[in-house]
């Protein structure tokens, strides 16, 4: 059964639409953005030119929950006009339905996810290094309580990821996963899982181009104590295109030293195709920082920052083995928090077609940010951040390299409760260096930004 996208995107969005229609008034569960953006000298063009440009942001996140449903939206609309290309529009957006069918059993999930992604890698996300990505899914989740201490968890999510630009190749995506759970002890818990893909492409992309077929089995470990949070996965990957297996897992772990100190680790290997469904790293509001003055999430604000730079993509990988490792240490006092995070991937890329195993990119990814946060008063609070980040890309006929910094400071005014002022300055800097058998060619870019946006949360 072949569903265009266009007719899965307008039943989607009509399905939350009706949602929302029918739900109570909402509880601090709808906000808006609307901020103003000024770049100047912000690498906009491939010819490295200098420019300045205005952007008018606006932001719309919904999200409500009862018994039965549970949707959640977020929209970001962008109005650009810059001195060295033609004023655009940017859309982005995702849309998320979960309806629970027989209640804490089954549930059905419907999701559509509009971004822009990266073309060059080792270029910033530019109007000239981007492409619109829609990915569209839909599946059930099933939830089975066999005895009081196991339970069987099983997903099956149907997805179609459609390109704007007719260069690039469209697919369907098939995935599966069953996984066992049983409660060992009260603080200890394992399992068992597997986990299968089933990718197609479009053939009129690419007539050569074959499918992917991953088949994942694991094992699980998982702690849950007052002061320890840790989740283990081993396992190993078969890539039938290739006749491989890899050795893939992960390892989550959070450790609180005391009321005020805590220590978080990440760590995986994975063999993915799913790297064109990466938001942009150009909607800066994203990133902003809860006003409220209370403990924040860490894990969820790092994640959010990382998006400052950009993820790494490449629109003619279709199939990488990443491995990354992240390690990060939180302080707080007096409500400051003062964190610290260390973040190292490397990603091994099959190009080309047929797929061989001689035909990768090469490429490294180090990070570093440093963060504090303060609450100067009920109402003010500042945010200073200094990110840097190196890539390496080494394949058969070129190194490259684009190491970039980031210093971004946040003062934010709490107008009154439900509504604040922010206003952000970034300084950016760029050094790309590239060995081709041409020789050798080098760039520096400064870059400076001025955001200044109003949130009303009702």
């Amino acid at each position: 059964l072949v569903i265009t996208s266009r007719v899965i995107s307008l039943v989607l969005f009509s399905m939350v639409l009706v949602q929302l229609a029918k739900a109570e008034p909402m509880q601090r569960g709808l906000s808006v953005q609307v901020a103003h953006e000024y770049q100047d000298n912000a690498l906009l063009t491939e010819n490295k030119t200098q420019n300045q440009s205005d952007s008018l942001l606006v932001d719309v996140n919904v999200d409500h929950r009862s018994n039965r449903y549970q949707t959640r939206v977020f929209l970001t609309a962008e109005h650009e006009s810059n001195s060295a290309i033609e004023d655009r529009d940017i859309f982005e957006g995702s849309a998320q339905l979960d309806v629970s069918l027989l209640p804490e059993r089954l549930s059905w999930t419907f999701q559509d996810v509009l971004s822009q992604v990266r073309i060059d890698p080792l270029t910033p996300l530019t109007p000239t290094n981007a492409i619109n990505t829609q990915n569209l899914s839909t599946g059930p989740d099933w939830r089975w309580q066999i005895t009081t201490t196991d339970q069987l968890l099983a997903q099956l999510r149907a997805e179609q990821v459609v390109y704007e630009g007719s260069n690039f190749i469209d697919r369907d995506r098939l995935k599966s996963s069953v996984q066992w759970l049983h409660q060992w002890s009260p603080v200890w818990q394992v399992g068992l899982g597997v986990q299968r893909i089933d990718e197609q492409f479009d053939p009129q992309g690419n007539s050569q181009q074959g499918d992917i077929k991953l088949n994942t089995f694991n094992t699980v470990l998982e702690r849950n104590s007052t002061r320890t949070q840790l989740a283990l996965t081993l396992g190993q990957t078969q890539v039938e295109a290739l006749n491989s297996h890899e050795s893939v897992g992960s390892l989550q772990w959070r450790y609180q030293l005391n009321s005020a100190w805590n220590l978080l680790a990440n760590a995986q290997r994975a063999v993915s195709s799913d790297i064109d469904t990466q938001q942009g790293g150009g909607e800066l509001l994203t990133n902003a920082v809860n006003p409220t003055g209370q403990t924040i999430d860490v894990g969820n604000v790092l994640n959010t920052q990382n998006s400052n730079l950009g993820d790494i993509f490449n629109a003619n990988n279709i199939l990488s083995v990443d491995q990354s490792a992240s390690l990060s240490s939180e302080w707080l006092w007096s409500q400051r928090q003062l964190s610290l995070t260390v973040n190292r991937r490397t990603s091994r890329q099959f190009l080309d077609q047929p797929i061989s195993v001689a035909d990768v990119d090469e490429i490294e990814v180090a990070q570093q940010i440093l963060r504090l946060y303060h609450p100067l008063n009920p109402r003010w609070w500042w945010m200073l951040q200094y990110t840097l980040q190196q890539t390496r890309v080494d394949n058969l006929s070129a190194q490259q390299s684009l190491d970039e910094q980031l210093v971004m400071t946040e003062l934010g005014y709490r107008i009154k409760p439900g509504i604040s002022l922010t206003q952000n300055i970034f300084f950016q800097h760029y050094d790309e260096t590239s060995q081709l058998p041409t020789g050798l060619s080098t760039t520096d870019v400064d870059a400076f930004r001025y955001l200044i946006g109003l949130t009303w949360t009702l």
